[in-house]
């Protein structure tokens, strides 16, 4: 399921769907599956919490980011990292 998300809409936005599904209690378990899904792939790309911030996510080339789109994404990015700092933390000291 990750991937066909990923492929359909980007790394970007699958992890701030993921992260913004988490509140509803409708939603919780499935996107934290997915959260652990993708945080599981970065981990084995090699992706530290700083790639992440850095160039780690890619749009996918369907979708055409809007300004609005942008001014979230800014807000929600540091929030993602936090998440997958403590996760990749957690598996390094493992």
């Amino acid at each position: 399921m990750l991937t066909t998300l990923t492929k359909a809409f980007g790394e970007q936005h699958v992890a701030a769907m993921i992260l913004l599904s988490k509140d509803s209690w409708r939603t919780r378990k499935i996107s934290k599956k997915l959260e652990t899904a993708q945080f599981n792939k970065w981990f084995h790309e090699g992706k530290g919490p700083n790639k992440v911030l850095g160039d780690g996510f890619k749009l996918a080339n369907s979708v055409k980011p809007q300004k609005d789109a942008e001014e979230a994404w800014k807000k929600l990015k540091p929030r993602i990292v936090e998440r997958y700092r403590a996760y990749w933390m957690n598996l390094e000291v493992s």
